[in-house]
This record gives C-alpha cells, sequence and structure tokens, in this order.
C-alpha cells in the first residue's frame, strides 16, 4: 500500500508533467470568472443588433453593468485618462483586456506602458496571451 507522502509525490509529479495544461486552464479559468458580471455571462462576441456608439467608434451590447476594451499594440498610443474619462448615456469603460505575449517569442510593444497607464487612470485590468494552436501548449504557457 502506498503511503501518504507517497501519494503526495506522485501528485506532484503528475503536475509538473501536464503543467501548461494546467496554467492554461487555469488561465481560462480567470478570464471566465473577470468576465462574470452578477447572473449574467458577458458576452465577447460582437452583437451585429448592437447600438454603435460614436463616441467610442464601437458597437456594444446593451443592459450590462461593466464595459471594457480589448487592446494590443495595434491600438497605437492610448490616452488612458480620456478612455477613463468617456462615457455615453449610463455607459463608462470600467476595464481593459491586454495583449502581453504571442505564440513562444513575441511580446507585445505596448503592453508595459498600457499596463502601467491604464492602472494610472483607475481601470481594472487584465493580461492575455494570444495563443498559437499549432506550438507547443507548455513552451507558451511558460513564455506567458
Amino acid at each position: 500500500m502506498e503511503s501518504v507522502k507517497g501519494r503526495g509525490r506522485n501528485i506532484r509529479r503528475r503536475l509538473r508533467k501536464h503543467r501548461a495544461w494546467v496554467v492554461s486552464a487555469m488561465v481560462l479559468i480567470f478570464a471566465a470568472a473577470s468576465l462574470y458580471v452578477g447572473d449574467a455571462i458577458v458576452e465577447v462576441t460582437r452583437v451585429p443588433e448592437a447600438p454603435t456608439y460614436e463616441s467610442f467608434g464601437i458597437k456594444l451590447p446593451s443592459g450590462y453593468k461593466l464595459y471594457g476594451i480589448d487592446v494590443s499594440k495595434y491600438q497605437g498610443n492610448i490616452d488612458w485618462q480620456a478612455v477613463r474619462g468617456m462615457r455615453v448615456d449610463s455607459i463608462q469603460l470600467s476595464f481593459a483586456f491586454m495583449k502581453a505575449t504571442e505564440g513562444f517569442s513575441l511580446k507585445d510593444d505596448m503592453f508595459e506602458r498600457n499596463w502601467r497607464k491604464s492602472r494610472e487612470a483607475g481601470l481594472s485590468r487584465g493580461a492575455y496571451h494570444f495563443f498559437m494552436p499549432d506550438r507547443s501548449g507548455k513552451v507558451q504557457a511558460n513564455f506567458f
């Protein structure tokens, strides 16, 4: 019969072996939990029937309590104080998700600035990794 100590070692060994999957699952769980609002899940897909708000320049679904944006280096130099101050009707942006890494070698050039400036502006924030399905999940998880 295996001892409790031996079982613990085996569990740790299996966790190390599958670390990339465990980390990826934790990131996905965190992202899903971060999007939970009250008793509804925020839909992150584009909604064709959603109204377009010219001040934001995007379509936004209505009826939610929180609104946010997804940014990367492709949005250029963002004025985070202006983002925090944007209001239309009862809608105000309160969080941002920022691309940090992609694949196994690309770091977003604007991530550090966006991370720092969005915090200074008082926005909640989160980072994400753009996963490449044809590359090693373990390598990508460690890179992120």
